[in-house]
């Protein structure tokens, strides 16, 4: 038996109902594909901005890492400032001869804050992180490390300086003051960077695989045909300059005669 199915009158091309269907199937379609679009644009965006964040942070990040190897390269040539000073003061018939050995050990608080400037100088920032207590943090670190070159760098090479004089001024040099200020504020910006890596859940792993790239960046930088024509007409530039002086002193050693 051979059944044939007809397609009802209704529904075929032309009639009231087909146009209909036709119109809703468009519609669907259409409201698909602008769903499809702007969901998609909206999965772009917000990978935009995550990456964006992640670098921002990475960036802060490793700024503070940084910062906080050169407090600990500070603290310890305050440690040996302290026990060149102890060592001089035991041998007062050295003071003359070695007193200027102290030198070596004055601290310096070497950092760049081209990251705090970005950081502080732009409202797009803080909106890109988008985490208050992070950006708090920083702040404060950023607060702290300024106070640190301030109340504890600052503050040693100013009174040290007078020191070279004479064996009193040296013995008058209470170090270990400038020894306490520094272990307090290293541990306030200790307590910063720690929290800072947990707010925004950042490893010491992940500080190290920032810092590695961004060295090789900057090898590459340094590598490049145009930075060493750079280096090497500065150099020629330098030698000759000295080559002037030379002979100026040469010159003047003449006349002097």
């Amino acid at each position: 038996m051979n059944i044939k199915l007809h397609t009802p009158k209704s529904l075929k091309m032309g009639s009231g109902l087909s146009t209909l269907k036709q119109f809703l199937m468009s519609i669907v379609a259409t409201s698909i594909s602008i769903a499809l679009t702007f969901g998609t644009a909206h999965v772009v965006d917000n990978y935009k901005k995550q990456k964006d964040k992640r670098e921002m942070v990475m960036m802060l990040m490793y700024d503070m890492d940084q910062t906080m190897e050169a407090v600990n390269d500070c603290e310890s040539e305050i440690l040996a400032f302290y026990e060149a000073q102890v060592s001089l003061l035991a041998n007062p018939d050295q003071f003359m001869a070695k007193q200027y050995d102290l030198y070596a050990h004055i601290p310096e608080f070497n950092y760049t804050q081209t990251t705090e400037n970005i950081f502080k100088s732009s409202i797009e920032t803080i909106s890109t992180i988008s985490n208050v207590l992070f950006v708090e943090s920083v702040s404060e670190f950023y607060n702290l490390r300024q106070k640190f070159k301030s109340s504890v760098v600052d503050s040693m090479n100013e009174n040290v300086e007078p020191c070279f004089d004479s064996y009193d001024k040296l013995a008058n040099l209470n170090t270990v003051v400038t020894i306490i200020s520094c272990r307090g504020s290293k541990l306030h910006l200790q307590k910063q960077y720690d929290m800072c890596k947990s707010l925004m859940h950042i490893t010491d792993k992940d500080i190290e695989v920032f810092a590695q790239k961004r060295k090789a960046l900057e090898k590459n930088y340094l590598n490049t045909e145009d930075v060493r024509k750079q280096q090497k007409d500065y150099i020629n530039e330098m030698e000759e300059k000295k080559q002037r002086l030379d002979e100026a002193v040469v010159e003047g050693r003449k006349k002097m005669k």
